[in-house]
């Protein structure tokens, strides 16, 4: 993982090659790289009051496999190898 600071107002992080960013204790699932600030929701419930977001909030995992039938935009350079999202067909993606 990569934490760079120097150049912006807010904390970029960026995962290791091969990884995205999963939010500890949910499934929520962030990409190659965050720029951290506030959360006003986590896992979809609405908080109290805004989290502060830290780089420990946060684990590296392996990219799962389909990961950019969903999110395309993720690898956007090798984006061709990849199926786009209206392609896809066996798995509905829930709201």
């Amino acid at each position: 993982m990569t934490i760079d600071t120097t150049t912006y107002d807010y904390t970029l992080i960026k995962a290791d090659e091969g990884k995205i960013f999963k939010r500890k204790g949910t499934e929520e699932l962030f990409g190659e790289e965050i720029a951290l600030g506030y959360s006003y929701y986590i896992d979809g419930v609405k908080l109290d009051e805004p989290h502060k977001d830290v780089p420990e909030d946060f684990e590296e995992i392996d990219i799962p496999e389909g990961y950019y039938q969903y999110y395309p935009e993720e690898n956007s350079e090798e984006n061709k190898e990849y199926v786009e999202f209206e392609n896809i067909e066996d798995n509905e993606v829930q709201s």
